[in-house]
């Protein structure tokens, strides 16, 4: 009969608490300043795993039971959320230590808070206006035709995010550009962009539109008729003699 034999060191058991932690397979580096390992995640669902370096030391992760080497627990946050995790390495000879972890979903928000425009004639800038969207989400705003610039201020809600004006460079926080308005177009069409701190985007339209000069009529009633046009100056009516009041109504070609 063959008999084996186990003998254990008691002066090896191991003291070792060293761990690999990952959030989705990606190891986390400890934020000397934080005193936390960190992460920031993109999307609700993640797994958040801790291995030990020795075989024999097991892990915890908050305070569930520590039985293997190996545990993982699967996370889920809203945007914008921070959550606190603990994981407990417990060595062989019974000595634990605690890891801090620190992980954040980043913003998915593509809010507008606020958009002005101050219009720009001879260099000088007017008073902001805050545009008001509409309910397509677009902004609309008239100009005079004198106006050769514009002013506009895009403010994200999320001060992590990032704003665009007229396709130029994301800035941080807030974006101001001068938007060049003298070119002949009687409509022009700027592009908004919001960048969230996840990498959303999302992208509106700002009409701006010249004020006519338009001075033309469309058409010259008499009551509810229309009167013949001569020319552009000149509009006539043939009446009864017996008639000794009229009431014309002029609409302009831009009402």
């Amino acid at each position: 009969i063959g008999i084996s034999w186990s003998i254990h060191n008691a002066a090896a058991i191991s003291t070792n608490t060293n761990a690999s932690i990952k959030v989705n397979d990606e190891t986390l580096v400890y934020n000397d300043e934080t005193g936390y390992y960190e992460k920031n995640v993109i999307g609700p669902d993640h797994t958040l795993s801790a291995e030990t370096e020795s075989n024999y030391a097991k892990v915890a992760i908050e305070g569930s039971e520590a039985t293997n080497k190996t545990q993982s627990l699967n996370i889920t946050l809203a945007p914008g959320q921070t959550e606190y995790y603990t994981i407990t390495i417990l060595a062989e000879d019974g000595t634990d230590l605690d890891y801090l972890v620190k992980v954040y979903r980043k913003n998915n928000v593509t809010t507008i808070d606020r958009l002005t425009c101050a219009p720009i004639v001879s260099g000088t800038t007017g008073a902001e206006e805050t545009l008001v969207a509409l309910a397509d989400g677009s902004y609309y705003k008239k100009i005079n035709r004198h106006v050769d610039k514009a002013q506009i201020r895009l403010t994200p809600k999320d001060t992590n995010a990032k704003a665009s004006i007229n396709n130029e460079a994301e800035e941080q926080t807030e974006s101001i550009r001068e938007v060049d308005l003298s070119l002949s177009a009687e409509v022009i069409n700027i592009p908004l962009k919001i960048i969230a701190e996840d990498g959303t985007e999302k992208e509106v339209n700002l009409k701006v539109e010249r004020e006519s000069n338009d001075t033309s009529l469309k058409k010259v009633l008499n009551g509810t008729e229309d009167m013949t046009k001569v020319n552009d100056s000149t509009y006539k009516v043939v009446v009864d003699s017996r008639v000794t009041k009229l009431e014309f109504t002029a609409i302009p070609t831009t009402s």
